[in-house]
């Protein structure tokens, strides 16, 4: 089934857009603003915003890629999420393990040694319990 016009638009904005690969560039000075896909007389031309020129080819290589595309920007969102998830995580648990500690040492220098142990332990169970409900899974 051919492209349409809409179609080749929609791939090379996407292949622009992606950030995964090179953009097309201008032939002039590669230093331009990315291509932009405009339809003129008809037909998909990349046009330079920076200097206006046109360039009529675009390489069949981009138009084949939507769904390459599609599957790196999906894979790298959930890698991103992940990543994302991670993070708060490790934040959460570094804070409740400052209170913990923090909870241990006051009780210890208010009550002694065995105080700050029932402390940390208190503060430990206490820890467990919001963190685990802090990052659960949703």
């Amino acid at each position: 089934m051919p492209r349409t016009n809409q179609d080749v638009i929609r791939i090379v904005k996407k292949w622009q857009a992606a950030g995964i690969v090179h953009e097309l560039t201008c032939r002039i000075d590669s230093r331009h603003a990315p291509l932009m896909p405009i339809e003129s007389l008809g037909k998909v031309v990349l046009a330079c915003p920076t200097c206006g020129t046109a360039q009529e080819h675009i390489p069949e290589f981009v138009l084949d890629s939507e769904p390459s595309l599609d599957a790196m920007t999906q894979r790298l969102e959930a890698a991103n999420q992940a990543l994302a998830r991670h993070a708060e995580i490790t934040r959460t648990l570094w804070t409740y393990t400052a209170a913990t500690l923090s909870l241990g040492l006051v009780a210890g220098l208010a009550f002694g040694p065995a105080a700050s142990l029932i402390g940390v332990a208190v503060g430990t169970v206490i820890a467990y319990a919001a963190n685990r409900n802090r990052t659960r899974a949703p």
